[in-house]
């Protein structure tokens, strides 16, 4: 997850990786529910919540970003990741020739970005992959979407520094369909005022067919339903500690 700063052009992530910029202050903090990552970086407060459903095949991570100076602060966040929709070691052997199996396509009505993997032989089974971009309050989704590792990374770039998020371009493509090296990128500008906050939640999600992915868009574009992933995690975690007689210590 990157953060951009509009105004001067800073460029961080909300963990260390990839931009690798030192910030201010950070903390993480690792429980069996949920991970939490907490930085700063000139003025801006950042606070990441990640966390799996157990009741889905969805992972969410909420991000919180406060401004704590006096003055007006125009922000863009971006997401990235790579799909492959295979098996790790099948997705290693062949790399190149694997990706070429996967196909995607933006959903405007869900913000959602949705993968599905071209069936090469009949026993293989369906897979489904959905990332969506839930917004809060008075936060208005953009629709900036980008499906294309070339498109979002250019020429000779890596994660740490990708094209896409240069201040001469700033630009997510909408590239989606049958790319040659697939990713998922969502992008929304946030603008914060003097001493306030704004709440977003980037949601991806496995199914195996595409109703059932659609079925769980739909459901996690509930900002309740983000709220209640992290809760019901909790609550799944100090059930099993009562079953297991263990102490959370």
């Amino acid at each position: 997850l990157y953060v951009q700063e509009r105004t001067r052009g800073a460029l961080w992530s909300a963990g260390y990786q990839p931009v690798c910029e030192r910030p201010e202050w950070e903390e993480a903090v690792v429980s069996a529910h949920k991970v939490e990552l907490r930085r700063r970086d000139d003025g801006i407060a950042l606070r990441l919540e990640v966390t799996v459903s157990p009741d889905d095949d969805v992972e969410v991570r909420r991000l919180t970003l406060t401004n704590d100076t006096n003055r007006r602060r125009r922000l863009w966040l971006s997401s990235y990741g790579e799909v492959t929709l295979t098996p790790s070691r099948e997705a290693g052997r062949h790399p190149a020739f694997s990706k070429m199996f996967v196909q995607s396509e933006y959903l405007r009505e869900r913000n959602a970005l949705l993968y599905h993997r071209r069936q090469r032989e009949a026993e293989e089974k369906p897979a489904y992959l959905a990332h969506l971009l839930v917004t809060r309050l008075l936060t208005r989704p953009t629709g900036a979407h980008e499906g294309d590792r070339a498109q979002f990374l250019g020429r000779g770039r890596t994660p740490r520094s990708p094209e896409a998020l240069d201040p001469e371009v700033r630009k997510l493509s909408g590239t989606v369909g049958a790319t040659l090296d697939p990713i998922f990128s969502l992008g929304q500008s946030i603008d914060l005022l003097p001493y306030t906050s704004a709440q977003v939640a980037y949601v991806t999600l496995a199914a195996e067919s595409r109703d059932e992915a659609l079925f769980l868009a739909r459901r996690y574009q509930s900002w309740a339903w983000v709220r209640r992933a992290f809760g019901r995690a909790r609550d799944a975690l100090h059930e099993e500690l009562r079953e297991l007689d263990l102490g959370s210590a």
